[in-house]
């Protein structure tokens, strides 16, 4: 019979070494899905983007400047950065914060436990996800959170500066 000090001490069978190679594996494929959709459309991306952004800060120029009489293309264009660019933004946060995830709960499991070859593999799992899984682009850099406040604090700073242009 166990107590339950010796019951602290027995190993966790659900952080085995199958559950981490199938961990690595995930981890792998996660990393060359990533690779693949910035090599795929890294170079697509960012003309969608811009077009996104272009046409977002079109329309606040033509909202601004027309006050109530802005044509209905404007008022459809304007939101354009909060569709596109807003979502894109969240889903890299997501992915970079999957991959920090899977470094944290393999460094969280019974290392004291573990044969050695169990806590090798941990190791290398936490060293490939020491630099996170991402989307990057060309020209706007890794699609995160950070990239979308500093687009969204530009926007906002563009719309100032045409609503104080509009009153001098």
């Amino acid at each position: 019979m166990l107590n339950h000090t010796e019951h602290k001490t027995q190993p966790n069978l659900t952080f085995g070494h199958r559950p981490l190679q199938h961990t690595i594996s995930v981890h792998v494929l996660i990393l060359r899905a990533c690779h693949s959709v910035n090599a795929a459309f890294g170079l697509l991306i960012p003309l969608y983007l811009l077009l996104s952004v272009a046409l977002s800060l079109l329309s606040t120029v033509a909202l601004v400047q027309s006050g109530r009489e802005a044509d209905p293309f404007a008022l459809l264009c304007f939101p354009l950065l909060f569709i596109f660019f807003v979502p894109m933004c969240l889903a890299g946060q997501r992915v970079q914060d999957a991959s920090r995830g899977v470094s944290f709960a393999t460094f969280s499991g019974p290392w004291l436990v573990e044969n050695p070859r169990t806590r090798r593999t941990r190791l290398m799992i936490m060293t490939s996800c020491a630099r996170p899984a991402s989307f990057s682009m060309p020209g706007v850099g890794t699609l995160n959170r950070p990239t979308c406040r500093k687009g969204l604090r530009s926007w906002f700073q563009f719309v100032q500066v045409l609503l104080n242009l509009k009153m001098h």
